[in-house]
């Protein structure tokens, strides 16, 4: 990773899984739950409802979701960084193209968009 910038959407997603996993270990460690101020009333803790024992198995997925999205971050393929981040994102993540996939790829590891398939959908709910 680059000090002071991320470069990839990839990037950003391990490095915000690996900096909540290491910020909040001692939380966890005590099932405790840390105080998160609102952007937008600061005077709000998000996490007011969380019990400790709830943070703690938050934690735990977040741990898990880190490992993945580095195993994914560094895979030496496309295919295999394919499959990491469809762990972790599910079925709406694109597959890997074949080794004779008709993007000329050679399932070597680079950086590119993927086409839209479908229109995203937000579901309802105050924070969708």
């Amino acid at each position: 990773m680059h000090v002071g910038w991320i470069a990839s959407v990839a990037e950003g997603v391990t490095h915000a899984l690996e900096t909540i996993r290491d910020d909040y270990q001692s939380y966890a460690d005590n099932k405790l739950t840390p105080v998160l101020p609102d952007h937008g009333v600061p005077a709000h803790n998000v996490f007011h409802r969380v019990s400790g024992e709830e943070f703690a198995q938050f934690h735990a997925q977040i741990c898990e979701a880190a490992a993945i999205a580095r195993r994914a971050l560094d895979a030496m393929t496309v295919r295999e960084s394919a499959d990491e981040w469809r762990k972790l994102f599910g079925d709406k993540f694109p597959e890997a193209p074949d080794e004779n996939g008709d993007n000329g790829s050679d399932n070597s590891k680079s950086y590119s968009y993927t086409p839209r398939q479908a229109p995203t959908i937000i579901g309802g709910g105050r924070y969708a």
